[in-house]
């Protein structure tokens, strides 16, 4: 891996504490060992590696998402789950990278 540079502004740093507590937030409702959490969990270390992998600045747009300007822009988009049609879940969900 090349070297790269990254800066979180405070919103940004924000949203990841806010991303973290969905992680533990989900382990308390569902367990340790759970799916639920297992998934999340995985979700949400895949997207921080893409964002430590890429650098840039790391701003904050939306209580779970990530805006993200390297030598590409992409946002860490979180997902909630849908149950039966078109009602979210609170809690559920998980977080992708497009750009």
């Amino acid at each position: 891996m090349s070297e790269v540079q990254l800066s979180v502004t405070e919103s940004g740093g924000s949203t990841l504490v806010n991303m973290r507590q969905r992680v533990r937030d989900i382990e308390m409702e569902h367990g340790h060992f759970s799916s639920e959490y297992i998934k999340i969990l995985e979700s949400l270390l895949d997207n921080i590696l893409n964002i430590l992998r890429l650098g840039g600045r790391v701003s904050k747009d939306g209580e779970l998402s990530l805006f993200v300007h390297s030598f590409i822009v992409y946002g860490v988009i979180f997902h909630s789950k849908y149950i039966d049609g078109e009602n979210r879940d609170p809690l559920l969900g998980d977080w992708s990278c497009h750009s």
